[in-house]
């Protein structure tokens, strides 16, 4: 349990209650908000996946020399295209990803008010009203998210704090920690789009190879000695599929995630080193580093989102 004894004691349950309550709040939402998203990404995974077994099918579909398997091929490929198409529509469209968004930012903004009510920074510094201050500032989030109650999720409460945290639990526990999970979401990140790359340029090697050779020779030499296939549909196929794949890296914007997060750790590593000396918690010196550190991840989280939004679009 973290903080001290003597300051529990001297601010008794009823911050304790508070911290409970909120840590409730905060986790059905962290919860719903990543519900939304495994749903979306598997969803985008799926269409990814799709696409390219609905250009594949078609590419053999040509190539078929019998009627019958010509047309089941045809169908299979239409089907599985049509069907890619149906989970864009129902499951990928902006509403959809804005919907996701939004309780991540009320998920984060509930966390950050119970940081800086458990730290007893401003707005919280004052023991008399803080309690009522907390009220209003959890009201207002969670209006703002009312629509999206029957998606909400059932959960244990979330990661923040239960009872009033020193600074140094603060810097270990709030600022550190989250300077840790950038830099591990960043280099995720960065795997992702390394390994859809080099995908993509393997394809593109093996396209630019085919296109040359077919320039060198005849597209119907090519027929005539190399099993009969028409290899000219294969660079149509995978021009396709270079494109799909650069398409996702896009949407998922691992690039701009990489950037940001690590932007933002390194931001929180400097906050530490600028933390005051002896710090008095509540004090003015004390509640300018919390708002400095709690504005670095409330500023990532919305250019985070509003990226993501252009991207679903």
């Amino acid at each position: 349990m973290r903080g001290s004894t003597a300051a529990r004691s001297d601010r008794g349950c009823s911050m304790e209650d508070s911290l409970e309550w909120i840590a409730k709040e905060q986790g059905q939402w962290s919860a719903t908000a990543g519900a939304m998203k495994r749903t979306y990404e598997r969803t985008r995974w799926l269409t990814f996946g799709t696409s390219i077994a609905g250009a594949l099918l078609a590419a053999l579909a040509s190539q078929a020399t019998s009627d019958d398997w010509r047309a089941w091929l045809a169908i299979v490929g239409a089907v599985v295209l049509a069907f890619g198409g149906l989970l864009t529509a129902r499951f990928l469209g902006p509403d959809r990803a804005s919907r996701w968004a939004r309780a991540r930012v009320a998920s984060e903004a509930l966390k950050r008010a119970a940081f800086e009510f458990s730290v007893q920074a401003s707005p919280f510094d004052d023991h008399v009203s803080r309690k009522a201050k907390l009220q209003e500032r959890v009201g207002a989030i969670e209006k703002e998210v009312d629509d999206l109650l029957s998606e909400v999720v059932a959960a244990t409460p979330g990661s923040t704090p239960r009872t009033p945290w020193s600074p140094d639990d603060y810097v270990s526990g709030r600022v550190e920690k989250s300077a840790d999970w950038y830099e591990r979401a960043a280099s995720e990140s960065q795997r992702a789009a390394r390994s859809l790359r080099r995908v993509e340029l393997a394809m593109a090697v093996v396209t630019t190879v085919l296109t040359a050779t077919i320039g060198a020779v005849s597209k119907e030499w090519l027929v005539a000695h190399l099993a009969g296939f028409d290899w000219a549909a294969l660079v149509a196929v995978l021009t396709t599929i270079s494109g799909t794949v650069l398409a996702h890296i896009e949407a998922s914007r691992y690039d701009y995630l990489v950037s940001s997060y690590r932007a933002a750790a390194r931001q929180l590593r400097l906050f530490t080193l600028s933390k005051p000396q002896q710090v008095a918690a509540p004090s003015s010196d004390w509640s300018d580093f919390v708002a400095s550190c709690e504005g670095v991840i409330a500023s990532e989280t919305g250019s985070w989102v509003a990226r993501f939004g252009r991207a679903a679009q």
